[in-house]
């Protein structure tokens, strides 16, 4: 009897240590596998695989879509509102508060650009295939964790729209907010840090864009490599009215306004010569642009996207287009047209836009860190003055956000050569997102939610913040500048 009694005994223990065994053997291999996905990297962690990139990126670390291996750790969700220009704003602030400000302490960046009528798919996953962005290093996994991998459970900090902290520098400029010396120092400024943060997000959105393929089809078409491209963005309005009249972006005569800006164009070319034949990439919101583009620069050859287009003087496409397929293709031309004004080697803003101020401003002074991209002198340029009459252009982003020194601006005008350097600069509105140089104490509240440890959803502030809003048209004076303290 004992020594039955032994026996189970003994087979019991074995059983034990081997289901023990088992599952240290089981959990050892998660958190190996967890850690395997991932590299240490001075910017963060990053998948393996991620670590080279056909792109020019400021940061040596390499987005890539988040592994499905659950919601281990905290997530950063963004809700986008309004036209593209304006959601990829916003859209990279929450990005650079989730992956800089709050380095290591958010696991997912979760990017929402809400759906069309009709559709079911987002059409941030419509575009780039996959809203989750993989930031930080997941925390490695433990019995108390497993318990909240799902979204229910987790902890997740909504932003819709506006971002707390965050404002453009134009905004900035009209309340006359005074900056530190060491914020125009390329190696310490957090403003030009914010642009840097910019290229990484937006290198990362072309890499994953659904019509990457095509895009790449229409450069090799069109001899993008053979050609010195300018990237030019014309929008008159379509019809918008009042809401461009308010925003001083109106055109009275669109005839007279394009042909003034290939006069511009043609001018700067002459006096600076491209190192290769020039090619003039043109996106626009109106279709009646392009034959009245072509009559008057009918030497420089033209490549325009393929698409259909919003009827004249009926509005924008996001506006015009609200359901079921139409909608997902109206931001899908819009973002093509965005992507390809950005693989310019100049893109020339016809006016103030976040439609060339945000994605394609990043991604064309992005290129300057890698010598080989470097194959024309001037990067961005800026059409204004009376009557749309002057052009500016720029060679880095320090110059254009900056202008501490004028003599690295060039600006050409429609009239006498002799009188040219005499001209001066063109100054759009800087729409530009940079972080506020005193710390919202929200933002406090909002990290402290997210390194605890009890599960929930925190909301980051208001979807429009009333904070500078006070500022108006009439109180906007563009000579003022940071240049002198």
């Amino acid at each position: 009897m004992p020594s039955g009694h032994n026996r189970r005994t003994r087979l019991s223990t074995i059983a034990f240590l081997v289901a023990f065994g088992l599952c240290r053997l089981q959990w050892g291999y998660l958190q190996r596998a967890v850690s395997s996905l991932y590299v240490d990297d001075e910017r963060g962690w990053g998948p393996r695989s991620s670590l080279s990139d056909t792109h020019s990126s400021p940061a040596k670390y390499i987005l890539r879509p988040g592994p499905h291996i659950g919601n281990i750790g905290t997530q950063v969700q963004f809700k986008a509102l309004l036209g593209l220009g304006h959601r990829l704003s916003k859209l990279s602030c929450a990005f650079h508060l989730a992956q800089y400000v709050w380095k290591g302490k958010v696991s997912f960046f979760h990017a929402r650009f809400r759906n069309c009528v009709g559709v079911e798919v987002d059409i941030f996953e419509d575009l780039f295939g996959a809203a989750k962005i993989q930031l930080a290093r997941p925390e490695p996994p433990t019995m108390t964790r497993l318990k909240h991998m799902n979204t229910t459970e987790s902890r997740i900090l909504q932003i819709q729209n506006d971002v707390l902290g965050y404002y453009s520098g134009e905004n900035y400029k009209r309340a006359q907010i005074k900056i530190p010396h060491s914020y125009t120092d390329a190696s310490r400024s957090p403003w030009l840090q914010k642009m840097e943060s910019d290229v990484l997000l937006f290198n990362y959105l072309i890499r994953n864009f659904r019509g990457l393929s095509a895009m790449r089809e229409f450069q090799a078409a069109h001899g993008f490599t053979n050609h010195t491209v300018i990237g030019l963005h014309l929008r008159v309005g379509n019809g918008e009215g009042q809401h461009f009249i308010g925003a001083n972006r109106s055109v009275t005569n669109a005839t007279i306004y394009i042909k003034d800006t290939v006069d511009l164009i043609r001018r700067f070319l002459e006096a600076n010569p491209p190192p290769k034949p020039p090619l003039l990439f043109v996106a626009t919101d109106q279709v009646t642009v392009l034959p009245v583009l072509r009559h008057h620069m009918s030497d420089i050859p033209i490549a325009t996207y393929s698409q259909p287009r919003v009827p004249e003087q009926k509005g924008v496409s996001f506006k015009a287009w609200r359901k079921g397929s139409q909608c997902l293709d109206g931001w899908y031309y819009s973002f093509m047209d965005m992507a390809l004004l950005s693989e310019a080697e100049v893109v020339v803003a016809g006016m103030f836009s976040t439609f060339t101020q945000i994605l394609p401003l990043a991604r064309v002074f992005g290129k300057q860190i890698q010598p080989h991209r470097q194959r024309y002198d001037w990067k961005y340029c800026e059409v204004g003055g009376e009557r749309q009459t002057r052009l500016s252009c720029f060679r880095t982003r320090e110059d254009w956000l900056f202008r501490l020194d004028p003599s690295r601006i060039q600006t050409v005008g429609l009239m006498d050569p002799v009188r040219a350097g005499k001209l001066e600069p063109v100054q759009h509105s800087v729409v530009v997102h940079l972080p506020e140089l005193e710390r919202e104490p929200q933002l406090d509240a909002a990290l402290a939610f997210l390194v605890g440890d009890k599960p929930g959803i925190w909301t980051l502030g208001e979807p429009f913040n009333p904070k500078f809003r006070e500022f108006n048209q009439s109180t906007l004076n563009l000579d003022w500048s940071w240049r002198d303290l």
